[in-house]
């Protein structure tokens, strides 16, 4: 029996049951508290919840006291080995995880404020001071909302960030940091990539993202420290080279497109090869080595690791897709 709950403890429940409700109300948005968690496992049409968290038709439902005890009693740190301990376990299995492939994507928290009226400084008048009125909730920020359709351009709330694997379930998330909605995305994904260190056997090796997490810095040592390539879009201003077209491809001098042919870690150059249909056919294809190399720290973004329209690129876009329409 788990130390957490001894005999004569108020809490019925396994730690694992615990433990899978928890990870309910972290992936779910529209569960916006442990009460309202457990009220949505009393409803019917929710047996999916129920079944998942392997609480059978006769057995009591967690209640919200008991949930927020858990969670006071496990900590942040110890809920990171459970998780980690459950991905390396899911990693063993044969072609269950594919970590060659995954991806980066955030979403908007709304939280349950009033305000900003209160203030929260050390005045004695605060009435006519000049600090600033806080939410209700003090963590809560101001955010910009990515898709505006529909929508008001800002938001009080957080951004929930997920690394996300590939797998034959669909996608798998990995990881998840709840931050304030002002906190930009560049500043989390080093962090991300830090924590899942700790997840035995576990290697990612390309992540895709959205421009929101490009910063020239940040990917080179994503690369450096982690040896995780981050591939992005180019944004649709952004001046392109010359030997580029305007599919974003690199040309030979002939204006030929050219083929990925690999990335060198160790020099970091990425490598291409003409297209042997369009060389049979150009006047200088005896006298071409039609090998060309670009290195990446010249200009992380246009250089990529994963050149924009290779085959490897099209399948982190296509699976960027999916996460961003699946995550919860």
């Amino acid at each position: 029996m788990s130390p957490l709950y001894k005999k004569g403890g108020h809490n019925p429940h396994n730690p694992i049951t615990m433990f899978r409700a928890h990870y309910l109300y972290f992936t779910k948005t529209e569960i916006t508290s442990y009460r309202d968690l457990e009220r949505k496992l009393k409803e019917p049409q929710n047996q999916s919840y129920r079944n998942f968290i392997s609480v059978a038709g006769s057995q009591r439902i967690p209640s919200h006291n008991s949930m927020s005890d858990f969670r006071t009693k496990v900590g942040v740190e110890r809920f990171y080995q459970i998780l980690f301990h459950i991905i390396a376990q899911a990693s063993k299995l044969d072609g269950f995880l594919n970590p060659v492939i995954s991806a980066v994507d955030s979403r908007p928290l709304f939280a349950n404020v009033g305000g900003p009226k209160r203030k929260r400084c050390n005045c004695d008048d605060k009435e006519n001071c000049s600090c600033e009125k806080t939410f209700t909730d003090p963590d809560a920020a101001v955010g910009t909302m990515r898709n505006k359709t529909n929508m008001n351009k800002y938001f009080v709330g957080y951004r929930k960030h997920t690394i996300v694997c590939h797998s034959k379930q669909g996608p798998i998330p990995l990881i998840s940091i709840i931050l304030p909605a002002n906190v930009h995305d560049v500043n989390v994904l080093l962090p991300l990539l830090e924590k899942l260190k700790q997840v035995e056997n576990l290697k990612l090796e390309y992540l895709a993202a959205d421009l929101g997490y490009f910063d020239e810095d940040i990917n080179v040592e994503a690369l450096a420290e982690h040896d995780v390539i981050v591939s992005t879009d180019i944004k649709k201003n952004t001046k392109l080279p010359e030997d580029m077209n305007k599919d974003l491809q690199f040309v030979c001098p002939q204006g030929h497109p050219l083929v990925w042919d690999g990335f060198d870690r160790k020099t970091l150059d990425v490598w291409f090869k003409g297209d042997e249909n369009l060389c049979q056919s150009c006047l200088y294809n005896f006298t071409c080595d039609k090998y060309f190399h670009k290195n990446y720290l010249e200009n992380p973004l246009i250089n990529s690791p994963v050149p924009h329209g290779s085959k490897l690129h099209k399948e982190l876009k296509k699976f960027r897709k999916q996460v961003d329409s699946t995550l919860p």
